[in-house]
């Protein structure tokens, strides 16, 4: 029975040995389970849902060292662009014969423009209702003014090609067709003037927004910064099986789009000398200013 038990632990020991041949890093494996699961408690208890890290990934690379990839609360965020482009004010129909305006083909055209316009302002999401109805009414403007013109270049035709019997009431007609137009230029000149104003207003509040939004991710990311180091000086002392000239590096995934619609990374490359020589809270500062974060 002896000799039976000793043969069992001596087999034990060999295929020990061999698994452990087989999996070198298990040790250091094991070492990460924990020390990923004591940042991911610190991050479930920093509080804002909004600035918390969560969804921790790992990878060891030999020879470098472990790199985790991380997303940030608010990596999703959209920032509002500070210069968006104005929807722009469709082209105008071209001007039609009278057998085209007769089937009102004129109309059908400019409803389908104005509804092209309705939804390229309806999909930018930059614009209120109010600057669309000012763009509407601008629209409306114009076709009463190609209409009137349109009218007016009539008259002139007829009037170079009338009686003089009849040029008088023409004439009366054009005056006050040149009346009309001319205040529909004034209204319109003053709705483009409203139009501008409203859009600087906006503007203005888009930028407004974008550097509350900037505000709140550079506050998340210290927060953020200070609960990675705060960590690592705690307890980064416990990935003893990683080399000491190797390195952590924390990928904050998607951290920042303020530059453009392709979002980047922010990256921190935190050396095991300095973890493990770290300590307290200066020592914590010092070590996200040795990691030297940068943006990718």
């Amino acid at each position: 029975m002896k000799k039976w038990l000793l043969s069992l632990a001596v087999a034990s020991a060999f295929y020990g040995a061999a698994a452990q041949a087989n999996e070198p890093y298990s040790e250091l494996k094991d070492q990460l389970e924990i020390f990923t699961g004591i940042i991911q408690t610190a991050a479930r208890q920093s509080g804002d849902d909004e600035a918390r890290l969560s969804d921790f990934r790992y990878t060891y690379v030999r020879d470098q060292g472990v790199i985790y990839r991380v997303r940030l609360g608010q990596s999703g965020w959209r920032f509002v662009a500070p210069d968006a482009p104005e929807p722009p004010m469709p082209p105008e129909a071209a001007d039609m014969g009278e057998f085209a305006r007769d089937l009102q083909l004129d109309v059908v055209v400019e409803q389908g423009l104005r509804t092209a316009h309705r939804i390229l302002s309806k999909l930018s999401g930059e614009y209120s209702e109010e600057w669309f109805e000012l763009s509407e009414k601008q629209r409306d403007l114009a076709w009463d003014i190609r209409e009137q013109e349109r009218e007016l270049r009539d008259i002139e035709f007829r009037l170079r090609n009338t009686e003089d019997s009849e040029k008088a009431e023409l004439t009366r007609e054009r005056n006050e067709i040149k009346r009309q137009l001319d205040e529909l230029r004034a209204e319109q000149s003053a709705l483009r003037e409203k139009s501008e104003a409203l859009k600087q207003e906006l503007k203005a509040e888009r930028e407004k927004i974008r550097q509350q939004q900037i505000e709140t991710r550079d506050k998340a990311i210290a927060n953020a910064e200070q609960l990675l180091s705060k960590t690592l000086c705690d307890y980064g002392i416990t990935l003893k099986a990683l080399p000491q000239d190797e390195f952590v590096t924390f990928i904050l995934e998607g951290a920042d789009n303020s530059a453009g619609e392709r979002r980047r990374d922010r990256v921190y490359v935190f050396a095991m000398d300095d973890i493990r020589e770290c300590s307290g809270n200066d020592g914590a500062a010092d070590l996200i200013e040795a990691a030297k974060p940068y943006y990718f």
